[in-house]
Formats: C-alpha cells, structure tokens, sequence
C-alpha cells in the first residue's frame, strides 16, 4: 500500500517563507542603490575599488587622477583603472613621466603646429617662401595666405 506524503505547508511557514523572500528583495535593491551612487566623482570612498573606473578613492572621496597634475607639460593625461596614465601629446616625443620635447621632423602638416608646415621632413613657417613682393602673410591651418 502506498505511502501519503503530505505537501501542504504550516501558515508559519509561508510567513517565514514571504519573509526571506522579502528580506532577499530589499538586500538586492540596497546593493543595487549603493552600486549606482557609488564612483560618481565626490563620492565617498575607502578604496579604489568604491569608485568608477575612471576616479581614484583619494581623502576619503572618489576624484579624477588626472585633476592633481598628475602629468609633466606636453603630455595627456587619460584616467585608467583608479590611475593616471600620462602620454606624450601629438608632435612630442620622449618619456611622459620625465617630460617630452617637439618632435622637429614631420611627416604630414598635421604633425606642426597649426602656423607651420611640414616642408622636407621638418616644420617651418612657410610664409618666407610664399608671398613674394612682400605682400602680408598669414598661416591657416598650415596653409599660407597672402595678403595684398
């Protein structure tokens, strides 16, 4: 003769039940709340690890590596996994964390500065050559214009 197993559950159990389950739903939306308030910039912090990818957890506070000079002239500073990484800017060359130097020899007119032009290698002001009678000369985006 077959045994009968009753499956039907005490009320103190589904009260017990509904409460875990309530307790589970609010554990979850305090994680999420504190995930998405946490790492915006000012945020307080006790480690990087509290802050976006792209901030630092410095006094306490979630700030950009970047905003404390963290990098020497003519270089870009790009925030990365809590950290500064410094690189040389376009058209300098060297080491970013001892500093970099203009590149003298260029390649394309985009590697001078905007009042140069890359002439055989090397960046010069092109006005010299270009207006002859000695009409005024002015650099646009490396292109001389010469004046009347």
């Amino acid at each position: 003769m077959p045994i009968a197993v009753s499956c039907s559950l005490n009320p103190k159990d589904l009260i017990v039940i509904g409460l875990l389950f309530f307790q589970a739903i609010f554990i979850a939306l305090a994680v999420i709340q504190y995930s998405s308030a946490a790492g915006n910039e000012g945020s307080r912090c006790t480690s990087d690890y509290h802050c976006a990818n792209s901030l630092a957890c410095k006094n306490r506070r979630c700030q950009n590596p970047c905003d404390d000079k963290a990098c020497v002239p003519n270089t870009d500073c790009t925030a990365t996994n809590h950290r500064a990484i410094c690189a040389c800017k376009k058209g300098f060359s060297g080491h970013p964390s001892t500093g970099c130097t203009r590149i003298e020899s260029c390649t394309y007119n985009p590697d001078c500065d905007l009042n140069m032009s890359c002439r055989y290698g090397k960046c010069v002001d092109p006005c010299p050559t270009e207006c002859q009678n000695k009409h005024k000369c002015q650099v646009i985006s490396h292109v001389p214009i010469c004046d009347d």
